[in-house]
């Protein structure tokens, strides 16, 4: 017998056909019959009494079928052929498949990203994860590279890409990236910048120009402009640079004016600051004293016992605001009428020599003076009681005196026209007629006044002329 040679198949190839043959060297082969004598219990020979046949439902192992030949006379002849069923090779391994997650975006201060990676396998199992970076800043740690899920740390301003590579229980690979955009820390806010107009101003007319010094300040930039503007007072006023931090002011006039500063920092913030400005009014020019005027000085002989004092004023800047007449020497015996008023009548007046004052004052308070002297003449409707020569005179003056009286002593005085004494004496008496020599080589030129006390209730008054 002859069972052929011995096969090997894969699966999932699961038959093999048997090619046997017999002979007999005297005779013939009667028939033929194929069993198994080993191995798995798995199979099914088609045509077991064929030389030929297939064995079919083979399964992984080795067999051995064996082929008995019998002749015509009854003999038998074996022979075995071994078989091998290999186990199916396996398919191709199929990659697995990395999900590296979501790209993510932050923004510094945080400077940590979580990684959360997956891998699928559609044959087998996920054997390892590797994370990498393949592009962005240098600066970084991945604190868990070997494992799905893990943090970044250390990030920096930049775009980050890492790779996330899983591999299979067969050693096939799968790679994903995920993007990670770290932003520049969000500037803090805005800080608005400080206006200074700097300190109020006062001025006085004809000034009329300022200079505004403004500044600003900004904690966290810069003043990017200046602008001025007027908020309150007269509508006369020029800004001459308006969008500057220091400009004039001109033109102003009497009010009070308060200007405002605007400062504009880089980041379009605002400060304002107000500034006043005050103008006075010009001041008045000095004031001019006013003049008085007392009149011409007067003359009367009694019994005409009144005159009318006519004084007047005038100022330059201004107006009289009143009037006052006084006596300022001068017999006790008078009356003054309208003591304020620049006209009025003296009445009352007694033999003597009167020196009236007029005193007025202007508007603003600046006073004047004038004085008028008023000559009272004895009646001459008297006996004269003394006389004087010569008249006019230059260095002796004779006063006689020829009058009787009870008064051993008479007084003498002698007055400018300012009715200021310039001589006084007491003559005594011891006869009916008493001369009295006055120098008077050293007195100004002019008019005098003598007044003689002739006795207690009568005076002797009388004129000369001092060459």
């Amino acid at each position: 017998a002859n069972a052929g040679a011995n096969q090997t198949i894969t699966l999932p190839v699961s038959t093999v056909t048997l090619t046997g043959s017999g002979t007999d060297a005297d005779g013939t082969i009667a028939s033929y019959q194929w069993s198994k004598i080993a191995g798995p219990a798995q199979f099914t020979i088609t045509t077991p009494s064929a030389a030929q046949t297939s064995v079919t439902g083979l399964v992984q192992g080795v067999y051995q079928f064996v082929l008995t030949v019998t002749d015509n006379s009854g003999a038998t002849g074996r022979d075995t052929v071994q078989v091998t069923v290999n186990a199916a090779a396996p398919p191709p391994n199929q990659a697995p498949t990395a999900n590296a997650g979501a790209n993510q975006t932050i923004t510094l201060p945080v400077s940590t990203a979580t990684l959360t990676g997956s891998g699928t396998d559609p044959d087998g199992t996920i054997a390892s994860y590797q994370w990498s970076k393949i592009a962005g800043p240098a600066q970084f740690t991945i604190t868990t590279p070997s494992a799905a899920q893990t943090s970044v740390t250390g990030l920096v301003q930049g775009v980050y890409q890492f790779v996330l590579t899983v591999t299979d229980n067969s050693g096939a690979t799968g790679r994903d990236t995920v993007q990670v955009t770290v932003n520049a820390a969000a500037p803090p806010p805005n800080q608005v910048p400080t206006a200074n107009a700097g300190a109020n101003q006062t001025i006085t007319l004809p000034v009329s120009t300022v200079t505004l010094t403004g500044s600003g300040t900004d904690a966290d930039g810069t003043i990017a402009s200046y602008q001025w503007s007027k908020i309150a007072g007269p509508a006369q006023f020029t800004i001459t640079t308006p969008s500057a931090a220091q400009t004039s002011v001109t033109g102003l006039v009497q009010g009070v004016y308060q200007f405002v500063l605007t400062v504009t920092d880089n980041s379009g913030a605002t400060g304002r600051d107000t500034v006043q400005v005050t103008v006075n009014a010009a001041a008045p020019p000095p004031n001019q004293a006013p003049t008085a005027n007392a009149g011409a000085n007067q003359t009367i002989t009694l019994p005409v016992n009144q005159v009318t004092l006519s004084g007047s004023g005038t100022d330059p800047d201004g107006s009289i605001a009143s009037y006052q007449w006084s006596k300022i020497s001068g017999p006790n015996q008078f009356s003054i009428s309208s003591p304020g008023l620049a006209i009025s009548d003296i009445t009352n007046l007694k033999e003597g020599v009167y020196l009236f004052e007029l005193k007025l004052t202007d508007d603003r308070g600046a006073i004047a003076r004038d004085t008028v002297t008023v000559t009272v003449l004895a009646d001459p409707r008297r006996a004269s009681t003394v006389s004087i020569y010569p008249n006019p005179v230059t260095t002796t003056l004779i006063i006689e005196l020829n009058a009787v009286t009870n008064v051993n002593k008479t007084p003498v005085t002698i007055y400018n026209m300012a009715g200021m004494i310039v001589y006084q004496n007491e003559v005594l008496r011891t006869q009916q007629i008493t001369i009295l020599q006055v120098d008077v080589s050293n007195y100004v030129k002019g008019t005098y006044i003598v007044k003689v006390g002739l006795d207690i209730n009568h005076s002797g008054v009388l004129k000369f002329i001092k060459h």
